[in-house]
């Protein structure tokens, strides 16, 4: 089934209360630097910027790990494939669907279901509990102040690799309970680093690269 190549529709749900947002993108709708889709508790947004070479670069907000992650996709695929699953890199739980109306809406109700069984099995009664970083175990200063000098110093270095070109990469970090989420922004490549093993954490401070995956 190819679909009207014109417009297409972008769903994917708000971290912070849960809510689907639904709208539909228009390939005129494009022509601009940056479109933004909102959430309607105005907490959240999804962003969408059409590049130079005919490709769509597509930045999604996170309700699995709270980062968000961008995607670079062909303008075609964008416009053109029934529906497009975009996946958290790190957890694989899916957060955006692009395409037909009817199928992405399926495939977010289907996506529902997945995520009510997470749910009951982690003991979340609802979608503000899901991702709530204050239910997670407070970070020593001293150690999130350790690692964010150390990814200055590897990115000044030119020792951060990631799938983006020498140069093309933007690297950040985020705490996941007692370790260490570091990816890129451009490419999603991302690895975790296990900062509650103290072998692991010493073999990071001591490390003269970060390869992200």
């Amino acid at each position: 089934m190819i679909l009207n190549s014109k417009e297409t529709t972008v769903i994917y749900r708000c971290p912070h209360c849960g809510l689907s947002v639904v709208s539909v993108v228009g390939i005129f709708t494009l022509s601009g630097d940056m479109i933004r889709l909102k959430c309607d508790c105005g907490h959240t947004a999804l962003t969408i910027t059409r590049t130079k070479n005919e490709k769509v670069r597509i930045a999604v907000p996170c309700l699995a790990c709270g980062t968000e992650h961008t995607y670079l996709i062909s303008e075609t695929a964008f416009f053109e494939k029934k529906v497009l699953h975009l996946s958290c890199t790190y957890t694989g739980v899916e957060i955006c669907f692009i395409g037909d109306k009817k199928d992405a809406l399926q495939a977010l109700e289907e996506n529902d279901r997945e995520l009510a069984l997470m749910m009951r099995e982690a003991g979340i009664e609802n979608f503000d509990g899901f991702h709530d970083e204050d239910a997670l175990p407070l970070t020593d200063p001293e150690t999130e102040n350790l690692v964010r000098f150390m990814l200055e110093e590897f990115k000044a270095d030119g020792c951060i690799h990631c799938k983006c070109p020498p140069g093309g990469g933007n690297y950040d970090f985020r705490f996941l309970n007692e370790d260490v989420l570091v990816f890129c922004t451009e490419c999603n490549a991302n690895t975790v680093v296990p900062m509650s093993d103290t072998a692991a954490a010493a073999a990071f401070i001591e490390s003269d690269e970060i390869v992200l995956k």
